[in-house]
């Protein structure tokens, strides 16, 4: 093996091994010059090569440095993608998006399944980490849940990972690509207040971030217009309950937000289930109550049109998997990217005047 590859060689295994740290700047040329007995010439072909695999990169006037993140190399062309739901009327869009990235640039998608439970998700992981992929796009599975293992920082680690429709609070380094709904709560609530209703109900979903930034946004909107929070205008949906609301607990849901004036719903899913049964029950839509939803989806135009927080339904799995392609290549790129909500006005409003 030339003299430069066995150099090369061994400065990598001090990076995969973490012996030299990310970031961590390297001995001058003059330096390994010494330490290895050899000429510059060969000092130069030696970070050549560890330029190339990325392990390294230079600052002209300070030296030569480890990246900040280093990967182990792998020929992989396979992206392991875990969704929550492969039913979620989001999902096609999702799937739809990122597999025309990867496969457009050479590489197969895996899809995993977690139904949305933290220990498939482990599991699966487990998997992944077993088996040689280029990298991952996951959708977070109840973010708001302390993890009991690091085994999502651990794949972070072996390969580049985008992390989608959030972020997990305990592994913030974890790049991410999602909708920013913290403000998408805030706008749809805003709204309706700019609409006049000050009594607004709303249903959410307590077991996921999504649902927490969401409400966080609708309490935030209350406070800044000066207007009274109160627990009796909040109904939370967690994962039995979602997909099947017993016809008792509809009953109530239905007359406690009939007590306002509007109520902003968690998502087209849960509005779709609720407001045919507040139509059954003899509410006019928006003459009795305004409705905004959330995710602009197919569900949200039946059976009535509602306005609602538009979600990036194609663009969202384009663009973690334009980012997650970026980072395999620069594994110091900052992928992650937050969208910015926008209201989508229909008929489900309506403005009233002040009592």
């Amino acid at each position: 093996m030339p003299k430069y590859l066995s150099i090369a060689d061994q400065i990598e295994q001090q990076i995969l091994s973490h012996t030299l740290q990310p970031g961590t700047q390297l001995p001058t040329e003059k330096e390994l010059m010494s330490q290895f007995h050899v000429s510059r010439q060969t000092i130069r072909n030696a970070f050549s090569c560890l330029l190339k695999k990325k392990l390294i990169y230079t600052v002209k006037g300070s030296g030569t440095f480890v990246f900040k993140s280093v990967f182990p190399p792998t020929n992989s062309k396979n992206i392991a993608v875990l969704i929550t739901d492969a039913d979620s009327y989001i999902f096609p869009y999702k799937s739809a998006s990122i597999n025309g990235v990867l496969t457009k640039h050479g590489y197969i998608s895996n899809v995993f399944v977690t139904n949305n439970r933290i220990d498939y998700e482990e599991n699966t992981i487990r998997e992944i980490l077993s088996t040689n992929y280029a990298g991952a796009i996951i959708e977070i599975t109840k973010a708001v849940i302390p993890r009991s293992s690091k085994l999502i920082a651990e794949l972070s680690q072996k390969l580049p990972v985008i992390l989608i429709d959030g972020y997990y609070p305990d592994f913030p380094e974890i790049p991410y690509v999602s909708l920013d709904d913290r403000k998408g709560g805030y706008k749809a609530t805003e709204y309706l207040i700019r609409h006049g209703h000050k009594k607004i109900f709303h249903v959410g979903k307590i077991d996921d971030l999504q649902g927490v930034l969401r409400y966080q946004g609708y309490v935030g909107a209350l406070t800044d217009h000066g207007l009274a929070f109160s627990e009796d205008h909040v109904f939370w949906v967690t994962e039995p309950l979602y997909t099947n609301v017993p016809e008792g607990l509809m009953e109530s849901l239905c007359q406690k937000i009939q007590q306002c004036t509007a109520v902003f719903f968690y998502n087209d899913d849960i509005a779709a289930k609720v407001v045919p049964a507040l139509l059954q029950r003899g509410v006019k839509i928006p003459d009795d109550l305004s409705v905004m939803s959330y995710d602009n989806s197919l569900l949200s135009m039946h059976p009535l049109e509602l306005s609602c927080i538009s979600y990036p339904l194609n663009e969202l799995g384009r663009v973690a998997a334009e980012h997650l392609l970026r980072r395999i290549d620069d594994p110091n790129f900052d992928a992650t990217y937050i969208f910015e909500p926008e209201i989508v006005e229909r008929s489900s409003v309506r403005r009233i005047a002040d009592p």
